[in-house]
């Protein structure tokens, strides 16, 4: 109903229409996160590993050799968090870029969820 003023005189009157009533909004879920991680074996080749975290990953040298050798050392080693779609993706790449590149190498990743931030 629009607003309607009424002036008579002095004793004029307003009739204002109260605020349209505002809806509540659903809240967003975030999507679950899922890790990649780099896993060791004994027969992949430092620079292969290296060059593959660099292809895939996108870190620099640097970041690409202490991620290798993090899981040369440990065994594993954490490459980044995504959602699943992106999570899995990366870990096939990791075996195919290693294949298609260096030949066939057994190096591989897994995808964890990852806990939630709640």
């Amino acid at each position: 109903m629009p607003k309607e003023d009424t002036e008579e005189g002095n004793g004029g009157s307003s009739v204002i229409e109260a605020p349209p009533k505002i809806e509540k909004r659903e809240r967003t879920e975030h999507p679950k996160m899922y890790h990649v991680i780099l896993l060791n074996d004994l027969v992949t080749p430092f620079f292969v590993v290296t060059e593959v975290i660099m292809e895939v990953f996108g870190f620099s040298k640097d970041e690409a050799i202490r991620k290798m050798l993090t899981a040369h050392k440990t065994g594993k080693c954490l490459m980044g968090t995504f959602t699943r779609d992106i999570a899995d993706s990366k870990a096939l790449q990791v075996s195919e870029v290693c294949v298609r590149k260096h030949g066939p190498y057994p190096l591989g990743a897994v995808v964890e969820e990852a806990p939630s931030a709640n």
